[in-house]
């Protein structure tokens, strides 16, 4: 079996939109996520390690809906799915932000 990286599901709802990463294993610190001129990058570097299971490196991006700041991203690391929730766009301008995963 030939994988590029983990399962991802992106879901549209009335609030905005809700992305979904299968990542087991991992702890929050291992992601790295930014939102940079309205491009969402969600990655991960595999260390090094005797552990032939541990998760590969990936990376990630979206772009955003027009509006989205990165007050309206929030991402969260439970039961090894990284899930970000990204709310329907207000009127601002976009810059360069990391998002922090609880």
């Amino acid at each position: 079996l030939n994988r590029r990286g983990p399962n991802t599901n992106v879901i549209k709802t009335e609030e905005g939109h809700e992305i979904s990463i299968v990542a087991p294993g991992l702890k929050k610190k291992d992601f790295s996520v930014t939102f940079n001129d309205g491009v969402l990058s969600i990655s991960h570097e595999k260390k090094e390690t005797s552990n032939t299971l541990s998760q590969s490196s990936f990376k990630y991006s979206w772009r955003a809906p027009r509006g989205v700041v990165g007050e309206n991203i929030s991402a969260k690391y439970d039961a090894g799915i990284l899930t970000l929730l990204i709310a329907n766009p207000a009127d601002a301008d976009q810059g360069a932000e990391t998002i922090q995963v609880k």
